[in-house]
């Protein structure tokens, strides 16, 4: 059966009774070129010498099966016969013209010499090995090697990556019902800038929490230059600072919650100085701070199936490379610059309590969406297993305290 299953012909290849019994004329059931069904049986005798009298009992046994074989299908078009008594020629074509006389389009005989030529190939090496003891000299190792080396090696490769992808799902499944510490937006530049050429900039993002496991439903977080743009009225800061990412940045988010109604609650403004050369842009949703405590949480499994979207000053969009969205240690996508497309259509935005002056919104709002016809992004876990960015070194080290 080994020897069958190696046929690029036949699949499907299944034993009847491979521990003894009746078997209807049969040995194996298979399929010939994915399409007819296959019949095969064997005819083996103890000690074969190839006299008359072994192959009248073979051809007997070849003829009894044929015809048991039929009588169990009538529409059987292939028959497979092994044996390991060797025919001559004009036997074998006898053989078969006596089961193609019976209705059979499609007959072989495998006799002994057919089986060792098989076995004598470097395909047939590991099965003459595994069933029939038979060491490979150092020549058949290497014909052996040089023809299913590389796809030894495939095969090791492919199995070890897809253990380490399952392991990997699993611990993500079970990390991402964690509390989300922190989820941060990186908006990759398509090149290094002057902070001239950036100047003002505004940049937004909006999740809709279409599965809360809390009252948030939504999430806005964002950056723009101006220090204390997002900072409360309370926090002493410059207020006249200069517009432009080289003087300053802020950073804020804010939460809706589906009880309060239109209500935004502020969460983890922040400041930072401002940037002379200009890559990237980064800002958070972040929970991670040990002072301030939060009436929700959520977790990473919440933001799966999110809708999502951006809304920039257009002078910014046209700089954007890539948008980067993490959460915790994981990276949850990836956008490129040419899954996405900037809309340009004039649509009023008043949803953050944020002031832009006259001079800064002549450098309008305009939105970022996918290019694949969809309005907005989503976040599907089922769809892509978000990347882990880095494995926490593990403290295995205890101390003992008298």
């Amino acid at each position: 059966m080994a020897l069958l299953k190696k046929d690029r012909r036949v699949t499907n290849v299944t034993p009847r009774q491979p521990y003894g019994g009746p078997d209807g004329g049969r040995d194996i059931e298979a399929l010939f070129k994915d399409r007819d069904k296959t019949f095969g049986a064997v005819g083996f005798v103890n000690n074969a010498n190839d006299s008359t009298a072994q192959k009248t009992k073979i051809k007997r046994k070849f003829k009894s099966d044929l015809s048991r074989a039929l009588e169990v299908d009538q529409q059987l078009k292939v028959f497979i016969f092994f044996t390991n008594i060797r025919f001559t020629v004009g036997e074998k074509n006898l053989l078969i013209q006596n089961a193609k006389e019976a209705g059979v389009s499609t007959c072989e005989i495998w006799d002994r010499e057919r089986l060792r030529v098989e076995l004598d190939t470097p395909d047939g090496f590991c099965i003459r090995f595994q069933y029939l003891d038979i060491p490979l000299s150092e020549e058949e190792q290497a014909s052996f090697f040089a023809r299913w080396g590389d796809d030894i090696q495939s095969v090791i490769s492919t199995g070890f990556q897809k253990v380490e992808e399952k392991l990997n799902n699993i611990i993500f499944y079970q990390i991402a019902n964690e509390v989300l510490q922190h989820l941060t937006i990186t908006i990759k530049l398509n090149r290094i800038y002057q902070a001239e050429e950036i100047g003002h900039f505004r940049i937004f993002s909006f999740f809709d929490i279409t599965q809360p496991h809390s009252p948030i439903d939504e999430i806005i977080l964002g950056a723009s230059d101006k220090s204390h743009r997002m900072m409360p009225e309370s926090y002493n800061y410059k207020k006249d600072q200069q517009a432009g990412i080289k003087y300053g940045i802020c950073r804020g988010a804010w939460e809706r919650y589906y009880d309060k109604g239109d209500k935004l609650i502020s969460i983890s403004p922040s400041i930072a100085t401002g940037m002379n050369e200009v890559e990237k842009i980064s800002f958070s949703y972040d929970k991670d701070g040990f002072i301030i405590r939060y009436p929700y949480n959520m977790s990473i499994m919440d933001i799966n199936k999110s809708y999502f979207i951006f809304w920039v000053n257009k002078s910014i969009s046209k700089c954007i490379e890539e948008i980067i969205i993490s959460a915790n240690e994981y990276t949850l996508e990836k956008i490129y610059s040419d899954s996405f497309l900037i809309d340009e259509s004039n649509v009023n935005f008043e949803h953050i309590p944020i002031h832009f002056s006259e001079e800064e919104m002549k450098d309008p709002w305009v939105r970022i969406r996918p290019s694949d016809g969809n309005s907005l992004f989503k976040i599907d876990f089922h769809k892509k297993i978000p990347q882990r960015i880095f494995i926490p070194e593990q403290n295995y080290s205890c101390s003992i305290i008298a």
